[in-house]
């Protein structure tokens, strides 16, 4: 390999971090970093820009039978709560419908933070030790949680096993039930999969558990304003 060839290993490495939608590590010796481009040759078949910076996606969408026994579940929750994270950032339009149809509160894994705006009525802000206590009180006290297309590691923040069914999202079956107990896992892409449970849900119309933790977004926001501006928060 010679200086000729780093934008082909780059490619491939980012190529490689986008589609398994994890860390790649590219290592080169001192001295080749330190060659000029100029001075390396390219053999024939290392032809330049040969390559494309398209980036493919797969939008799969699991098995009937799979939706039909989430469908169960969530529809059968009274205080449901969704996390999202980064599988999340494609699908932000049917989060914020099924977050609708569920009057669910959403919390945000740290990589999913641009998943739904701070702002939205459903969004409680991030989870873990940089979220907020209503992201906290919504996954202590649901009774539901819809993971979606998230892995987040810190299971502390999540309800207690057995406290709360479970369905999760996610493109890779590996991370299906690693950080909680869940009855159901959808191998998927997170917005392919949500638009196909959209008209499989039932439109709730008890918006009481959302309603409390609302107060405790509107308490908390109040309190982050009346912080001096510089003030650590």
């Amino acid at each position: 390999m010679g200086a000729a060839h780093v934008e082909n290993a780059l490619n491939l490495a980012c190529r490689a971090t986008l589609s398994g939608r994890g860390p790649s590590h590219l290592t080169m010796p001192v001295d080749l970093q330190s060659l000029p481009l100029k001075s390396d040759l390219r053999s024939e078949r290392n032809v330049p820009e040969h390559v494309s910076t398209a980036r493919g996606r797969a939008a799969l969408t699991p098995p009937d039978a799979a939706l039909s026994q989430a469908t169960s579940i969530l529809n059968a929750g009274k205080k449901i709560c969704i996390l999202a994270g980064r599988g999340s950032l494609d699908a932000k339009d049917e989060l914020s419908e099924v977050a609708e149809l569920l009057q669910a509160p959403v919390a945000k894994a740290l990589l999913g933070k641009a998943a739904m705006s701070d702002l939205h009525p459903h969004c409680t802000g991030g989870v873990g030790l940089l979220g907020t206590s209503p992201s906290q009180d919504a996954l202590a006290d649901c009774d539901t949680l819809l993971i979606v297309g998230t892995s987040f590691p810190y299971v502390e923040f999540y309800p207690k096993p057995g406290k709360a069914r479970g369905v999760q999202i996610d493109n890779d079956g590996e991370r299906i039930g690693l950080r909680y107990p869940v009855e159901c896992g959808l191998i998927g892409d997170a917005a392919a999969t949500l638009r196909a449970l959209v008209p499989r849900l039932e439109r709730r119309t008890d918006d009481a558990f959302l309603k409390s933790i609302q107060k405790g977004i509107a308490a908390w926001r109040k309190d982050l304003d009346e912080v001096p501006f510089g003030t650590p928060r």
